[in-house]
């Protein structure tokens, strides 16, 4: 299992989402386009997590509501 995370620069927030995510789809979900970028893969959450802290967005509510990222530990 992998995981992603989708950095929104226009609403600075970074999600973290698994790869087979309907929305993710392996990093080639529905295009941010000039509004942020999909990161990854990595290969464990808390890789994942480190990324997203990374970008210094909001990560109040870092994880996927759809696929529960943070339930793969």
């Amino acid at each position: 299992m992998s995981f992603w995370v989708l950095e929104n620069t226009q609403h600075n927030y970074a999600k973290i989402h698994r790869a087979e995510c309907g929305y993710c789809k392996d990093g080639q979900g529905p295009r941010p386009n000039h509004t942020g970028r999909w990161i990854g893969p990595f290969g464990t959450y808390r890789e994942a997590l480190s990324a997203a802290k990374e970008t210094r967005r909001h990560t109040d509510s870092v994880n996927c509501k759809r696929c529960n990222p943070q339930s793969s530990n």
